[in-house]
């Protein structure tokens, strides 16, 4: 999160310069720690992001964050000619142990003003890019929450099938059964795209930030993957050669691999994306639904059985539509208890 510059609380007790910034913090010993953890990271930033500016940069570790839920943010003070020329990144205590957190808001101090062209819901998905290529334990931790929330902000349809049988004499499920899901908030990558940060930030006036921050790691990560950094970073200064205050739309929609501005094609993208940890994040969500929708398939058929003991049984499983990752329906927080209330034993 980036947020212009503004005042500040009382300044934490403890303090550590470094090379490239100076950190405060409740205790020497975290002060000295944080040092060189930023230090570290400003590093990596320098060497994988182009365009990058270093400015007189503080880090402040707080045990009482005011940020709503938000776990950090920058502050900065930006000059006429796009530079920032101070940044402040204040970081939660609970959270600063999380280099992901860290390094995502040194991303938003360091990006020089060649990277002004980038929207701010494409800034916070360059954040999200680097920060997991400095620490790629994040794809694994925080990614498939990201791709969940785009999955669900676009609307999927997930299948569930079976892999099992339960014995001899038993007919086994038909292949597979669907369940689509559905938003009322559906994303508009063009509503987005105009978004100013304080739009971006403000959870009470626009409901779905949480999309938005996933469309936009996933937009950045599509691009940097396919064609590296640098060329995001092109279509930034060439925006700012042309006279235009952001990148064009129409070219993050095709280097993404996402179609057309008129018709632009989520599911496929979305699907290339979504890995087991993404299926269990989105599993969760919908838990509930699963629970009912196998009690209306398949209770009657299998009246003998629980809900627990039939998916048990035959090796539910469930997948984006189309998709080849799969997993377990019975692994998924929350599907035994949906079916224990929609097909408990001894119903019929």
């Amino acid at each position: 999160m980036v947020l212009p510059a503004a005042g500040c609380a009382v300044l934490p007790p403890a303090r550590v310069d470094g090379e490239h910034a100076t950190v405060r913090a409740p205790t020497s010993g975290i002060a000295a720690d944080v040092s060189a953890r930023t230090e570290r990271l400003i590093d990596g930033i320098r060497r994988i992001l182009p365009g990058t500016v270093v400015p007189e940069l503080e880090v402040r570790v707080e045990s009482d964050l005011q940020a709503g839920n938000a776990e950090a943010y920058t502050v900065r003070d930006v000059g006429r000619d796009g530079r920032t020329a101070r940044a402040r990144i204040h970081v939660g205590l609970r959270s600063i142990s999380d280099d992901h957190v860290l390094a995502h808001e040194l991303v938003h101090a360091l990006a020089g003003p060649s990277w002004s062209t980038l929207p701010p819901l494409l800034n916070e998905g360059l954040c999200e890019t680097i920060a997991a290529e400095l620490e790629p334990a994040y794809v694994e931790e925080v990614a498939p929450w990201h791709v969940a929330i785009v999955a669900l902000s676009v609307g999927v349809v997930v299948e569930v099938f079976f892999d099992g049988a339960a014995g001899d004499g038993e007919t086994p499920p038909p292949t597979s059964v669907t369940l689509a899901i559905d938003s009322e908030d559906r994303f508009d990558l063009e509503t987005a795209y105009e978004l100013t940060t304080a739009d971006l930030h403000d959870r009470g006036s626009w409901g779905v930030v949480r999309a938005a921050y996933g469309f936009g790691y996933l937009i950045v990560r599509s691009i940097v993957s396919e064609h590296g950094v640098e060329r995001l970073h092109d279509l930034c200064r060439r925006a700012a050669r042309e006279g235009r205050p952001r990148v064009a739309v129409e070219d993050v929609i095709a280097l993404a691999g996402l179609g057309t501005r008129s018709s632009p094609d989520w599911a496929p993208w979305v699907k290339r994306h979504a890995t087991e940890s993404t299926l269990r994040v989105l599993g969760r969500v919908v838990a509930r639904a699963f629970g009912q929708l196998l009690a209306n398939d398949y209770r009657g058929a299998y009246s003998g059985m629980s809900g627990r003991d039939f998916v048990s049984a035959y090796g539910g499983r469930f997948r984006l539509a189309g998709g080849e990752t799969s997993a377990v329906l019975d692994d998924i927080e929350g599907v035994l208890a949906a079916l224990d209330e929609h097909w408990p034993a001894g119903s019929d």
